[in-house]
């Protein structure tokens, strides 16, 4: 049976960017593994640490890009 379960197909891993990062107070290391900051605050409750939003994960509807509007007038 064990030789079965490993034949079956298998769906790949998404890559997933979580939304917030969690530092640790003691080491300092940063580890960004939560959707929400509610997680992540639960996460370091009686730990100690700090919870910010992942600066490397762009949110859709975020966007600071445009393109200026044409006036219809050729450029020169």
């Amino acid at each position: 049976m064990a030789g079965a379960a490993c034949l079956e197909p298998t769906e790949p891993v998404a890559a997933h960017d979580y939304a917030f990062c969690r530092q640790d107070a003691s080491s300092g290391m940063r580890s960004c593994d939560f959707e929400t900051m509610e997680q992540c605050l639960a996460m370091i409750s009686g730990r100690g640490g700090s919870c910010t939003r992942d600066p490397f994960v762009t949110q859709s509807g975020q966007s600071y890009a445009y393109a200026p509007k044409r006036d219809g007038r050729p450029h020169r």
